[in-house]
């Protein structure tokens, strides 16, 4: 049972190999299903309970998804992050740029199951840790009524990406020059919290209240995703129209201190880390030449210290798989098969 079964099929959206029947073992109330040579536990959607936390695979064609997965580092190749409602659907923050209503930039969205599923994604619930409950979280969702949509958190999503970029492993920065890049980015995501402004993640950290520290932003070395499906390079077709009128959005309603703080992160991600540009998340910053700003000198000390707690918008859909105990895939979720589609 540990081998892959036969006539199986590559490309998977989790990266694994699926074979034409997923090949399951019925145990009780709880499925085990064996996918290519990993077991997941399988739950019915019916056990799922308001404020639990959703965590969904990458999107097999979008190349934002892979970006994140990419610079995140998820295991498990989790993207996408929400949280149930009472009503069995996910809550959750993405971009979606609609040609009909230029207004409509993305922002919290309740979706059944199947609109992730219908683009080929598993969504996997999070095994909360010990003394942990998604009460709390689910009275806070009740705040965020489908009619409270808010806007998608453009803006932080280029934070924490920045942040990300120069804490991989493999970039290798001088401990000042990585002080300076993730110290902007947690200067500037304190700026930009917001009660109705979020990504996916932050979301999720936003109604669970939890600390999260700067150890647990850190990307592990690099995860091995080859599920014979090469992910696209930057972003491209809606996701690019999408960042780049939500970037252009977001600096007509930033405040003086937002494109202060989000200037002073540019302006250290330019001097210290140049190829975060160059690898193509140019896309929000702009790429036009820079005027380099001279960078105030902190007093604190200039290494990173992992115990700094970080806030909820330099939080990751990996950081949210490593705090639970594991994952349960929703039954429903698909085997291999993949479709073009929407964000995220």
């Amino acid at each position: 049972m540990d081998e892959c079964p036969p006539n199986s099929r590559p490309c998977s959206p989790q990266g694994f190999t699926v074979s034409e029947a997923d090949l399951k073992i019925r145990t009780g109330a709880l499925t085990k299903t064996v996918l290519g040579g990993t077991h997941v536990d399988v739950i019915a959607t019916s056990s799922i309970q308001p404020g639990e936390i959703l965590l969904v695979t990458r999107h097999p064609t979008n190349a934002l998804a892979a970006l994140i997965v990419e610079l995140d580092r998820s295991p498990s190749m989790f993207s996408h992050a929400g949280v149930a409602d009472e009503y069995g659907r996910i809550v959750s923050s993405y971009p979606y740029y609609q040609p009909d209503d230029f207004f409509d930039l993305g922002g919290l969205r309740h979706d059944p199951f199947e609109h992730f599923w219908d683009e080929g994604q598993r969504i996997h619930r999070l095994r909360l840790p010990d003394g942990v409950t998604a009460d709390g979280p689910a009275r806070r969702l009740r705040d965020y009524p489908e009619d409270r949509e808010g806007a998608f958190g453009f803006a932080k999503v280029v934070i924490v990406a920045a942040a990300l970029h120069a804490l991989l492993p493999e970039n290798v920065l001088e401990p000042r020059a990585e002080y300076e890049v993730v110290m902007r980015a947690v200067d500037a995501g304190v700026a930009w919290q917001s009660d109705d402004d979020f990504y996916c993640a932050e979301f999720v950290a936003h109604l669970y209240g939890r600390p999260f520290t700067l150890g647990a932003l850190r990307p592990p070395s690099n995860v091995d995703d080859d599920d014979g499906c090469p992910p696209e390079r930057g972003p491209t077709g809606l996701t690019l129209a999408a960042v780049r009128i939500g970037s252009t959005w977001v600096s007509l309603f930033a405040t003086t201190e937002q494109r202060r703080k989000l200037r002073a992160l540019k302006t250290a991600v330019w001097k210290y880390d140049p190829a975060f540009f160059v690898e193509g998340i140019d896309v929000v910053f702009g790429d036009e030449p820079m005027h380099h700003d001279s960078l105030a000198r902190r007093t604190e000390r200039s290494r990173l210290q992992d115990d700094l707690v970080v806030p909820p918008a330099l939080v990751t859909p990996r950081m949210l798989e490593m705090w639970g105990r594991g994952t349960d895939m929703l039954e429903g979720s698909p085997p291999s098969e993949q479709r073009e589609g929407r964000l995220p």
